[in-house]
C-alpha cells in the first residue's frame, strides 16, 4: 500500500501551500483536505483483525493505515450530512439534526484520535489553547512570567496597578476578529489601560485580564519543531503602535525583526513545557525586559510561522516537509 502524507488545512491557507511546494519537489505522495471538501465515511473497521478508516473526499480514497505521516494546519473533517425532509415538523427537525451533530461529531473526534497515534505535526486537540493554564504551566516549568490579575471588579485593579498609571490587558481566551464585507475588519489587540479610564466604569465589570506592562527591550517570537528552536527578535518598542502589541503593524515603519539565538537555559525550559503540553510544534511569544530577564507570554501549537521563516532566513516550510517526508 503506497504511503502518503494527510495534511488538513483550510483553502486560502498560504503556509499551507508553501510546505506543499516542498513537499512535491521531495517527490512524496500527500493528500490534501481542506475543510470546504465533504468526506464521505466509505468504511470504518474495528474488530480483533482490523481497525481502519477509509474515507472519500473529491473522488480520491483516504486510507488511514496508509497515512505515514499527518500536519494538522487548521480547520476540520467535514463529514457530507444527509438533506433532512420532515414535512415542516420543525420540533422533530431540530431533534435529528441535534442528534446528527453528536454523531458526527463522535465521528470526527475519532478520526482525530486515530490520527494523534501517528507521526505527525499539530492536532484538531490542539485548537483549545487555554492562555492561564499555560502561564501555570510555564511557571512551573521554570519560566518567567508576568504579573497577571485577573478580577470582576475595579477596586482590585486599582490595587494590582497600585503606584503606576497603568496596565494592559488582553483577552483571556483567543483575540478576535470581526469581517464586514467590502468595509474591513475588526480585531481587537493588548491595549494599555489607564487610571482615568478604570474611573468611567462600574465597580463591577465582565472578568477580565490584566497584566504588569512590562517595560521590554525587545521582543521574541519562538517556533519550535519537535526540540528544535527557530527564534526572532522583533524591535517593536520603539514605535509606538507596536510597543504594546505588534500585531498592530505599522506598515509605513516596519519592526526590525532578526535572527536570535535563545540561551540553553531558556530553550531547556521552553523544551520541558512543550514536551509537557504534549505539542510538536507551536509559536511561542515572549519578552526581554531590560534586565535581561526572558518572560513567557503565551503559546498558539497552530501559529503562523511565516513571519518567522522569511525574514530570518530560516526556510521553515522546508523543515516542515522534510519532517513529514520523514527526511530528518
Amino acid at each position: 500500500m503506497k504511503k502518503m502524507i494527510l495534511i488538513l488545512s483550510e483553502d486560502n491557507d498560504q503556509t499551507t501551500n508553501d510546505v506543499i511546494d516542498w513537499i512535491i519537489y521531495f517527490k512524496h505522495d500527500f493528500v490534501r483536505v481542506n475543510y470546504s471538501c465533504e468526506c464521505c465515511v466509505t468504511d470504518i473497521r474495528l474488530n480483533d483483525d482490523n481497525i481502519d478508516i477509509l474515507l472519500t473526499v473529491q473522488n480520491r480514497e483516504v486510507i488511514f493505515s496508509s497515512i505515514s505521516s499527518y500536519w494538522y494546519r487548521r480547520g476540520n473533517i467535514n463529514i457530507k450530512q444527509p438533506t433532512l425532509s420532515f414535512n415542516n415538523n420543525l420540533i422533530l427537525k431540530d431533534k435529528i439534526k441535534l442528534n446528527l451533530f453528536h454523531e458526527i461529531k463522535s465521528l470526527s473526534s475519532y478520526f482525530h484520535f486515530i490520527l494523534k497515534q501517528k507521526d505527525g505535526l499539530g492536532s484538531f486537540f490542539d485548537n483549545n489553547i487555554n492562555k492561564l493554564e499555560n502561564l501555570f504551566i510555564a511557571k512551573e516549568c521554570g519560566l518567567l512570567i508576568p504579573e497577571t490579575l485577573i478580577t470582576s471588579n475595579i477596586n482590585k485593579v486599582f490595587d494590582f496597578i497600585k503606584d503606576e498609571n497603568e496596565v494592559i490587558t488582553k483577552a483571556i481566551s483567543e483575540a478576535i476578529m470581526f469581517f464586514f464585507a467590502g468595509e474591513g475588519a475588526i480585531q481587537s489587540y493588548t491595549n494599555i489601560v489607564h487610571k482615568n479610564d478604570l474611573e468611567s466604569y462600574d465597580n463591577i465589570i465582565f472578568p477580565s485580564l490584566f497584566q504588569r506592562n512590562i517595560n521590554k527591550k525587545y521582543e521574541l517570537r519562538v517556533f519550535y519543531l519537535d526540540g528544535e528552536f527557530f527564534s526572532m527578535a522583533i524591535f517593536s518598542q520603539s514605535n509606538c503602535k507596536t510597543k504594546i502589541d505588534f500585531r498592530n503593524y505599522d506598515e509605513s515603519k516596519q519592526n526590525r525583526c532578526i535572527p536570535y539565538i535563545l540561551p540553553l537555559d531558556i530553550k531547556d525550559k521552553l523544551d520541558v513545557f512543550m514536551r509537557r503540553k504534549a505539542y510538536k510544534t507551536g509559536s511561542i511569544d515572549m519578552l526581554v525586559d531590560h534586565n535581561g530577564n526572558f518572560i513567557f507570554l503565551e503559546v498558539n501549537p497552530i501559529g503562523q510561522f511565516g513571519m518567522v521563516s522569511y525574514p530570518c532566513n530560516y526556510y521553515l516550510e522546508k523543515k516542515v516537509a522534510q519532517y513529514l517526508c520523514k527526511m530528518k
